[in-house]
């Protein structure tokens, strides 16, 4: 039985691609602008780089990705660097006051943030390596360990990159206007010994904010033979970590077979297939997950009730955060028009 995780690993490129876009900050220009040494172009730096919110998307306050434009390609590696992103108090200035962190990378304080959102740290994550191509968008490396950080709509947010003893390092392009930094050559300082309007020019992939996992049901099911109309629900909700997760199917015949199939989200418009039936999935990425094998799960017969369950456990991974999934089952009725019938859809918005 396949997971909510086995799922994505087929088509979650194709689900984020359509659900999230980008901030370019200030421009998607990766090829042009002054070339800077800071952050990625010394051994040991700790730079805070600001954004203002004016510049950010109340429609898209989740960020799920950061990337930035070298000068030069090649492979940055660091064996001790902690990156984080937060929201900047409204008076953070020159000296800025960073956030500190103990041996075991854990934060002791916020400093100027208002709050903290860990992107990566060491001795958590890894080593960091950062593979990088020249003049164009190179995307940071980011822990899955961490949920996406959601922009609260109002203050400005800061990007925290700290690391010493690094190789690879090249400068990157920067810009004369935002974002704003201040940095200092040194780990783990308490305060920094620079500024500047010429932070690294800055790509953020965004996506709409979740607050917490929610299940939909969209449209309805198309009536059996016998005028009775089959309906998918869930009396739980897509949380991440619900290993026992599942949706059942009512108003179907006895010891008749069923096939749950799945999608990315859902269509943005449904496709009739006739005598009332209707598909609420997404058709490119449900023929990914049937070409794939990984989908349909089943057949799972009927009780003699009419009823059925099928089981979805969702792994405790803070990377599906905000993934939706839609859901819906085909019924295989001989009396009924189409010889199926199909029940309404579920959406999942996983959290």
């Amino acid at each position: 039985m396949p997971s909510i995780r086995a799922l994505l690993a087929v088509a979650v490129v194709s689900s984020l691609a359509a659900a999230q876009t980008e901030l370019w900050i200030p421009d998607n220009l990766p090829n042009a602008g002054t070339c800077n040494a800071y952050p990625f172009g010394t051994a040991t730096c700790t730079l805070v780089e600001r954004i203002p919110a004016s510049l950010l998307d109340p429609a898209n306050r989740a960020v799920t990705g950061v990337a930035y434009a070298p000068c030069n390609s090649g492979t940055f590696s660091t064996a001790s660097a902690i990156v984080g992103i937060g929201h900047l108090s409204s008076t953070a200035a020159q000296p800025f006051t960073f956030p500190t962190f103990d041996a075991a990378g854990n934060l002791t304080s916020t400093g100027m943030f208002l709050d903290f959102t860990f992107m990566w740290r060491t001795p958590t994550d890894g080593p960091l390596v950062y593979p990088y191509t020249a003049n164009v968008w190179s995307p940071f490396p980011t822990s899955p360990s961490y949920a996406p950080f959601v922009w609260n709509g109002v203050d400005q947010v800061g990007i925290f990159l700290m690391h010493q003893g690094s190789t690879g390092t090249s400068t990157f392009h920067r810009t004369a206007t935002e974002p704003a930094r201040w940095y200092a050559l040194a780990w783990n300082p308490t305060v920094s010994s620079g500024s500047g309007a010429n932070g690294p020019k800055t790509r953020l992939t965004v996506a709409p904010a979740v607050t917490g996992p929610t299940a939909t049901t969209v449209g309805t099911g198309c009536p059996s033979a016998n005028s009775i109309v089959p309906a998918m629900t869930t009396l739980q909700l897509p949380a991440l970590g619900n290993f026992g997760f599942s949706v059942d199917v009512g108003g179907v015949p006895a010891n008749t077979a069923l096939l749950l199939y799945a999608s990315i989200g859902i269509a943005p418009s449904p496709t009739p297939v006739g005598a009332g039936c209707v598909v609420y999935l997404d058709i490119p990425t449900l023929t990914i997950l049937v070409n794939a094998a990984i989908f349909p799960i089943g057949p799972v017969l009927s009780g003699p009730t009419g009823t059925a369950g099928f089981g979805l456990p969702i792994p405790n991974d803070p990377g599906l955060a905000g993934t939706h999934v839609g859901l819906q089952t085909v019924v295989f009725d001989a009396a009924a028009p189409l010889t199926v019938t199909l029940t309404n859809a579920l959406e999942l918005v996983l959290h």
